[in-house]
């Protein structure tokens, strides 16, 4: 557990901290926004020299232009452009193919992606410079170019053109803020601007669910398939043709389909080999097959096939690590376009228990160690494939480092850091490690002394022999996605912490399936900027989110309760040394405790949320439809501590459970949630408590 000693002085000045950036934006700014500053770069924008008017008095000359050849992305960002100013300015620009515009200096156009124009302007485009996904937007005379490495380079170019000079703001699915405005001035301009991380996803449902919004937050995920429209897909190999594995399925129902997370099945598949091999599948001490409570297998055995040396073993006609590599050549053929293949043990936390394999994890510090010995052979034997078949790929391997492999097979050096136990753990340059921060007290940055033992360790032991690296964090309770959950207070810490380490992939998994949840809506918004620029102050973006998202009055009433949990979150961290906050509280010790959370705070925050109810309701400034919309985003924050209060309701109150249950649960019904939780539907919990 953490250190029970709390620097107090800090704890207040991060309350003062807060406490004042809430007041500034909501007392001392009334109604208005934050600057734009504070929730935009104008890096390389020279807002002092305008070249010329795109838009003046809702009229504009100019016209937008992209490529006679250009992709379904670049037409789409051009059509997005035109949209977008026309809803501001109101005025209707232009649009059309390079071939019917001439290079000049004075024409007047907005370039979008790899146009001749382009090339005449001499504006060339670095793809590592850019980090795969940056752009560039560049003047030349009076035209601007907005191009980038790719697609989705030059569709976010666009919608940064569109937040920056704008002031426009994605917020949620349904809320898009467009200001209005007469006049678009072209500033003279020459933005560079690349993602902080090459691969960035917040896992919540409406980047699970909403491709627009996801292009318009520059999400790029491999979790995520999404159309060429809209960027298109990552490198990363994500299908599979279902029908080659239905037998899989019919053997274990409850085996997930195919996806990059855990799919160690579709390499070995055990509807094809268990009957024949066995041995392929783990076994505990008593050689019994390792199975869940459903019946289900549950892991390969990774040293079927590796030699003792770290090799393949060629004297086996058929083991786990030959099919395995089989199937990775298949996946290769398969998809000529994908270049990275995720291997990902199953998300049980068990493993081989075999003689050999108990031998092996001793050696070769314990089961991380087995699996990068594992992943190695397959990287060097598809690389010999690869070279002998003239297949021009350069292939990364993929794999965990998560629950019993979240350890790096490595050992004290005696001089404060960490040495590889063996020199077949050390992953091969094409292979790439998925930490997940799984043990971490996610109210502190990764990296805190308050950490518990170990676990802020884990990831600096793998980066002791691996520098290819992703990182899965976890943002929300997992055992009930609408408690209070204030993880992103860290993030900024936490994620420039993982950028300059190298990291280029950062996945933060939060409610991805629970549905009606403000609280991943606003992770959403803020994890997409701080994603692209960890810089970018986290204070605004909260401030702005939810201006937008429950109004200017039912705002401050929210960021009030937040102030609260927030207080009382601190409070807690440094009054309490055995309280925490993991991922999930699965023996109720912490954040389940009633006597962690005492019923006046609760009550104080239910309250706020009624009030603001009541307040919007009475609201007649607002049309029908914008206070229909509040009201379900402020009912939304108000199951926040109802969930809170009904998690230990005996121990609250003498009486009336079911009346209560039954007015929370309406109260979810109608701002959609779906799921409480990674395991609990809200209909399963309704019909648990006997309501109808």
């Amino acid at each position: 557990m953490k250190k029970s000693i709390k620097n107090i002085a800090l704890l207040l000045s991060i309350i003062s901290l807060f406490s004042f950036a809430g007041c500034n934006f909501f007392g001392n700014q009334g109604s208005s926004l934050p600057a734009i500053e504070e929730t935009e770069k104008d890096d390389n924008i020279d807002t002092s020299t305008v070249v010329d008017m795109i838009v003046e008095d809702g009229v504009s000359e100019y016209t937008i232009v992209y490529s006679a050849q250009a992709s379904s992305a670049e037409q789409y960002a051009a059509s997005e452009l035109v949209q977008f100013i026309n809803k501001s300015t109101s005025a209707a620009l232009n649009s059309t193919v390079d071939t019917k515009v001439s290079y000049d200096e004075n024409a007047r156009y907005i370039s979008i992606g790899n146009t001749t124009l382009l090339e005449k302007a001499g504006i060339e485009v670095d793809a590592e410079e850019l980090n795969q996904d940056g752009f560039i937007m560049k003047t030349v005379g009076k035209n601007l170019y907005i191009t980038g490495a790719n697609d989705r380079g030059i569709l976010y170019g666009v919608y940064d053109f569109l937040e920056r000079m704008l002031g426009i703001r994605f917020i949620s699915n349904e809320i898009t803020h467009i200001p209005e405005v007469e006049d678009l001035p072209l500033y003279s301009m020459d933005v560079v601007d690349a993602p902080a991380f090459a691969y960035r996803n917040l896992f919540s449902d409406s980047m699970r669910t909403y491709d627009k919004l996801y292009a318009r937050l520059r999400f790029n995920a491999p979790e995520r398939t999404i159309g060429d429209m809209y960027g298109g897909r990552t490198d990363w190999f994500t299908s599979v043709d279902e029908n080659e594995y239905q037998n899989l399925h019919d053997m274990l129902p409850g085996y997930p389909w195919f996806n990059t997370i855990h799919n160690s099945f579709y390499w070995v598949n055990p509807a094809e080999w268990y009957e024949t091999h066995p041995e392929f599948y783990a076994v505990d001490k008593n050689g019994n097959t390792i199975r869940d409570a459903a019946g289900t297998i549950c892991q390969l055995n990774l040293t079927n096939g590796i030699t003792d040396d770290g090799k393949l073993d060629e004297t086996m006609d058929v083991s786990v690590a030959k099919v395995a590599l089989e199937s990775l050549k298949k996946f290769i053929l398969d998809d000529p376009s994908a270049s990275v293949f995720f291997f990902g043990h199953n998300d049980w936390a068990v493993y081989d228990q075999s003689p050999r394999s108990e031998e092996a994890a001793a050696l070769y510090g314990g089961q991380s160690g087995i699996l990068i010995r594992f992943v190695n052979v397959l990287s060097d034997e598809i690389n010999k494939w690869t070279k002998e078949n003239g297949i021009d790929r350069e292939i990364t391997i993929a794999t965990w480092a998560y629950l019993h492999t979240v350890e790096a097979p490595v050992k004290p050096d005696g001089k404060g850091g960490y040495v590889e136990v063996h020199e077949s753990v050390i992953p091969r340059k094409n292979v790439s490690i998925r930490y997940a921060a799984i043990g971490l007290d996610m109210y502190y940055p990764a990296y805190d002394e308050n950490q518990p033992a170990g676990s802020s360790e884990y990831f600096e032991q793998w980066r002791a022999i691996c520098d290819n690296f992703m990182v899965w964090t976890y943002e929300t309770n997992f055992g009930n996605y609408l408690h209070y959950y204030p993880s992103m207070r860290q993030w900024s810490n936490n994620l420039k912490y993982y950028r300059d380490s190298g990291v280029r992939y950062m996945m933060m998994q939060d409610n991805y399936h629970g549905f009606g949840s403000w609280q991943a809506d606003m992770h959403t918004y803020v994890a997409a900027k701080l994603l692209w620029d960890p810089e970018i102050k986290v204070q605004p973006l909260i401030d702005e989110f939810l201006y937008h998202y429950f109004g200017e009055k039912g705002s401050k009433k929210v960021a009030e309760m937040m102030q609260v949990f927030d207080d009382h979150f601190a409070l807690l961290q440094a009054e309490e040394p055995d309280f925490w906050m993991p991922f999930r509280d699965d023996d109720g010790s912490t954040l389940y405790n009633a006597e962690y959370f005492p019923i006046a705070m609760l009550e104080k925050c239910e309250n706020l949320m009624k009030e603001a109810l009541a307040e919007n309701e009475a609201d007649e400034s607002i049309s029908g439809a914008t206070r229909a919309m509040y009201n379900k985003h402020l009912t939304s924050a108000l199951i926040t501590p109802q969930f809170m209060i009904l998690q230990n309701y005996s121990k609250y109150y003498s009486g009336g459970h079911l009346a209560y249950a039954a007015e929370v649960i309406r109260n979810a019904e109608y701002v959609g949630v779906v799921s409480l939780s990674e395991l609990t539907l809200l209909v399963s919990y309704k019909g648990a408590l006997g309501i109808s």
